[in-house]
């Protein structure tokens, strides 16, 4: 039986062990994990190119959204002052003077041998800022929770707000504020805490809201025919009773109804210059009605 040999046996292990060493392996597998690293980073790089470009194109959209909206805010002040400017508008016509109702009522103001010659009327509308007319601290406690009476229920949380308007009533119904013929404002301008968190201080100011003012003024131009020029007495105290007047003009001695000219000596009527009777005392009376003050409540 022939004996093979083979030569190349001792070739062939070392070959099999430089197959089989461990060093290759390794470098194989860090060269297949470098390149998969770098795959991935590639796709981390793309990922992020892609977003970037999402990000420009997203931050595009929300520019021209607060454009947008920008445009939209304003157009809705617009809005809100018209509205205010209507409702101002509104509550001006609806509050007008009323000239058909003057006349009604001095119709029946007239006595006997007083004759009406003219009326004047003025009317003078002027407007005032917002102007404001104090500050104030306001402090309000506020109670601490008990952590060891844990049987009893957490004390109400202070309603700041509502205390705040109640404080703020009770301001205004002091007596320097009682002249004021239309309803204050008030802004919160400044509102802090203690550390220990148990007081909280409000300031406050008081504002006197912008307002449109009314004045009216009524000029009765007339001539008193009795002998000796009494009756311009009786007719203003007919003007001061009638229930129209006494609720419209002013209160103030002098500044509702006042006689503005009247002479001492009787003048002959133009009509029957002839005539001795037919003289008569001209006057002049002022009536001044209350100012009429319109805010934008």
């Amino acid at each position: 039986m022939p004996i093979r040999v083979n030569l190349l046996a001792e070739q062939q292990a070392a070959e099999e062990m430089r197959r089989r060493d461990p060093v290759k392996r390794a470098i194989w597998a860090g060269s297949i994990l470098v390149a998969l690293v770098f795959l991935w980073s590639l796709s981390l790089q793309f990922k992020v190119r892609n977003a970037g470009a999402q990000m420009v194109a997203l931050q595009k959209h929300l520019q021209d959204k607060e454009e947008e909206a920008k445009q939209a805010k304003s157009e809705n002040m617009l809005n809100l002052r018209i509205a205010a400017d209507m409702a101002v508008l509104q509550k001006y016509a609806s509050n007008r003077f009323l000239w058909g109702t003057t006349l009604d009522a001095l119709q029946h103001t007239i006595v006997t041998n007083v004759r009406l010659v003219k009326l004047d009327s003025l009317q003078k509308y002027f407007t005032n800022n917002e102007a404001k007319l104090e500050k104030t601290n306001l402090v309000f406690e506020i109670p601490p929770p008990k952590g060891w009476q844990f049987w009893k229920s957490a004390p109400p949380k202070t309603n700041i707000q509502l205390a705040i308007t109640n404080r703020f009533i009770a301001l205004t119904n002091q007596y320097r504020f009682t002249t004021n013929k239309v309803r204050l404002s008030n802004k919160i301008a400044k509102m802090t805490t203690n550390q220990t968190k148990t007081q909280i201080s409000a300031e406050l100011e008081i504002y006197m809201p912008a307002i449109g003012v009314e004045q009216t003024l009524l000029t009765i131009t007339a001539g008193d025919y009795s002998p000796a020029g009494k009756q311009v007495d009786e007719f203003m105290k007919s003007i001061a009773n009638s229930p129209y007047f006494n609720a419209a003009l002013k209160k103030a001695e002098g500044q509702g109804i006042r006689l503005k000219e009247r002479p001492t000596q009787p003048q002959p009527d133009m009509e029957d210059p002839l005539n001795p009777s037919a003289a008569f005392f001209p006057f002049t009376i002022e009536c001044r009605y209350e100012d009429k003050i319109l805010a934008n409540d």
